[in-house]
């Protein structure tokens, strides 16, 4: 789809798969090592496709993380941080999942 129609398969990318993965990184503790073919994948075949281009340098594919108003285009990597992620969801929601098990055991 990126040959044919790259402005749909980023918006696709960007909108939907990306979030769903950081769903995952936030979620589901040790995915770093389960991630990287994945981003591989994204690195070596979408991005190439996308860009029109023969080579993804450790550069570019930190240009392309940054948010669109930095000058990049907000493809997240997806083995950048995924342990940290999920220790930060983990602390962030411990005073609701306190409170939740706290209120379980009342009844």
């Amino acid at each position: 789809m990126a040959k044919t129609e790259p402005h749909a398969a980023y918006s696709a990318f960007t909108h939907g798969l990306q979030h769903r993965w950081s769903f995952v990184k936030r979620t589901i503790p040790g995915t770093s090592l389960l991630l990287r073919p994945l981003e591989n994948s994204i690195r070596n075949t979408f991005l190439l496709v996308l860009l029109r281009s023969h080579i993804m340098g450790d550069n570019e594919r930190a240009l392309l993380r940054l948010p669109p108003r930095l000058g990049g285009m907000g493809i997240t990597s997806l083995k950048r941080l995924p342990d940290e992620e999920n220790l930060n969801s983990i602390n962030l929601t411990s005073s609701l999942t306190e409170k939740n098990h706290s209120s379980r055991r009342k009844w």
